[in-house]
């Protein structure tokens, strides 16, 4: 009698299968451990972001540490305490903000105590990077800018692009940047605008007007109004003085010799920025929901022009150097270039008609006040240009 022999071992299909099913699970595992969103990788990065935190733990207590009596942060004591109980730390800039380098961390230390990783903002929203990805990789390198932040522009294969004139990130909304020039504009740069607009110039950065007669604009296109925050443009008396005046500064079609195609796509380009403009400007960096004691406003105006204050609905058309120069914003140049007489100049326009009467616009002086200026009264307030743009 013959015994059927029966095979326990597996069949090369079976194999197969488990080998298979081995290689998936191994897949699945090395994909789980590595990747962008693998273990290792997020191990890695949670290193990295503690050793940051820490860095900017140490530095935020010395920032600390570091406030004089009238509560403003002193530059000179902060640097002293770096050295002392960081004495690792490398340190960049006179005045603020400064760089600061721990452990291989990178910072910048703002007038307001703010201490934010070197090229990150929380200032230009994340929807205008998306929006402009390719704009702002040409004239960033694909940073992020703060703002006060002076541009680095590069052309098509890399190579530093030299302007004519410097600009820095002034303020951000939507989808729309807006630069200012990082200093005052000499009047040998203001050639065709002297002719275009018809201001009179005095020593090397002084412009005003002479006369009513000399302002040739006499009108405000309501897109750039609008674009430039000039809000209150329709309640204003057409025929003052200082309604021309603004028209002339935002005028963008006499502005022309400040834009520069080679870096950006489209722009517009004015005289200076708007007084609604500086102050969102002002707000947005030095400003937060819970902290409104830097708070500006400017939100009422008359038919002659802007009042200017520090409480809702100001009534007032200025606020005095005494006040500005105790906020934190005042030792930011993007605000006030100089704290002094620069070159005769005491200050700058803002593209904004004042309410205190119908020849007088509004500007930024050195001593630290947001006041206004006869538009011919260039001996009491020799003033020029800070050029404004915007791309989209």
């Amino acid at each position: 009698m013959f015994k059927r022999k029966t095979n326990n071992g597996i069949t090369l299909i079976a194999l197969v299968i488990t080998i298979i099913v081995l290689l998936i699970l191994a897949g699945v595992a090395i994909a789980t451990l590595t990747g962008d969103n693998g273990i290792l990788t997020k191990a890695a990065q949670a290193k990295k972001d503690t050793e940051k935190a820490s860095a900017k733990e140490r530095i935020q207590i010395e920032v600390l540490a570091s406030y004089n009596e009238s509560g403003s942060l002193d530059l000179d004591v902060l640097k002293s305490n770096l050295e002392k109980n960081i004495p690792e730390a490398t340190m960049e800039g006179d005045k603020f903000p400064i760089t600061v380098t721990v452990d291989g961390q990178t910072f910048t230390v703002e007038a307001n105590g703010n201490v934010e990783a070197a090229g990150s903002t929380e200032s230009i929203e994340a929807s205008d990077i998306a929006t402009n990805p390719d704009i702002f990789k040409k004239v960033t390198e694909g940073k992020i800018l703060n703002y006060g932040d002076t541009l680095k522009v590069t052309d098509a294969e890399g190579n530093q692009v030299d302007l004519d004139v410097e600009w820095k990130v002034f303020y951000a909304e939507g989808n729309d940047i807006y630069l200012i020039a990082s200093d005052y504009v000499p009047v040998s740069k203001l050639a065709s605008q002297k002719t275009s607009l018809g201001f009179t110039d005095n020593g090397n950065y002084n412009i005003y007007w002479s006369s009513s007669n000399d302002f040739k604009v006499t009108s405000i296109d309501t897109a750039i109004a609008n674009r430039f925050m000039l809000n209150q443009e329709a309640t204003f008396t057409k025929s003052n003085s200082n309604y021309k005046m603004t028209a002339c500064l935002l005028d963008a079609s006499k502005w022309e010799t400040f834009r520069d195609t080679r870096w950006v796509d489209s722009n517009n380009v004015i005289g200076s920025p708007t007084l609604e403009m500086w102050i969102a400007s002002w707000n947005k960096k030095y400003t937060t929901e819970t902290n409104t004691a830097d708070k500006l406003y400017c939100n009422k105006a008359s038919s002659t022009g802007y009042y200017v204050g520090i409480t809702n609905e100001p009534t007032s058309t200025s606020i005095s150097s005494d006040i500005m120069s105790a906020k934190d914003g005042y030792q930011d140049e993007l605000y006030y270039p100089h704290k002094e007489a620069y070159n005769d100049c005491y200050g700058y326009w803002l593209a904004s008609p004042s309410a205190s009467g119908v020849g007088y616009e509004m500007n930024v002086d050195y001593p630290g006040a947001v006041s206004y200026g006869y538009y011919y009264n260039f001996n009491l307030r020799s003033t020029t240009i800070s050029p404004f743009k915007s791309w989209s």
